[in-house]
């Protein structure tokens, strides 16, 4: 003859272990016995009849978190955070307080970690525009340096030109043109004199 199977008894302790360990994969979750029931496989039955288990649910559900959280207050050049000891002191008696406010303190450091790690990148980037600029100034300065090396040179040489003899020949035969124009004027303005002396007009 089969004996039916008697319900798993759980005591107090059991379920403040449970109640624990739900705490340690749900900190800052508000607490139910449905939830509590879902998480542990632990039939509702058992912790609707613990008063003790009842009450302490009750009053985790009833710590401010928010109102423990702002006593680590930020400014704008530190970080006012509570002694180890304090710390200690404040959170001793809820494993689930302690826990949430070990978990925002971690979660607040990796915070600043990546803000700092973002801000050496920033001052990295700025470091290498500012070494690029440098460059390019440095750049700008040598090619105008450069530009106004070659208008001196081709002054020089201009004025090198027009006082060498190679100008005087390719310009020989405009000089002989003028030179004939001018001798002709001459020649008019002499034939006109003779004619006035004449009498021609």
């Amino acid at each position: 003859m089969n004996k039916v199977g008697r319900k798993k008894l759980y005591s107090d302790l059991d379920l403040q272990r449970e109640l624990e360990n739900f705490l340690k994969n749900n900190p800052g979750e508000r607490i139910s016995i449905s939830k509590l029931a879902k998480f542990t496989g632990i039939d509702r039955y058992y912790w609707y009849n613990r008063e003790s288990i009842k009450r302490k649910i009750d009053e985790l559900n009833n710590i401010n978190y928010l109102e423990d959280i702002e006593k680590i207050k930020f400014s704008e050049n530190e970080i006012d955070l509570p002694t180890p000891e304090e710390f200690v002191n404040e959170n001793f008696g809820s494993k689930k307080k302690m826990l949430y406010a070990i978990t925002y303190l971690f979660e607040s450091i990796q915070e600043f970690y990546n803000s700092a790690d973002e801000n050496v990148k920033a001052n990295k980037k700025i470091v290498s525009l500012k070494n690029k600029n440098e460059k390019s100034e440095k750049e700008i300065k040598r090619l105008k340096d450069k530009l106004k090396e070659l208008e001196e040179q081709k002054e020089y040489y201009k004025k090198k030109y027009y006082e060498s003899e190679l100008y005087e020949i390719e310009n020989i035969d405009d000089k002989i043109a003028n030179n004939k124009l001018d001798k002709g004027k001459k020649l008019k303005d002499n034939l006109i004199n003779i004619d006035e002396i004449l009498g021609f007009k």
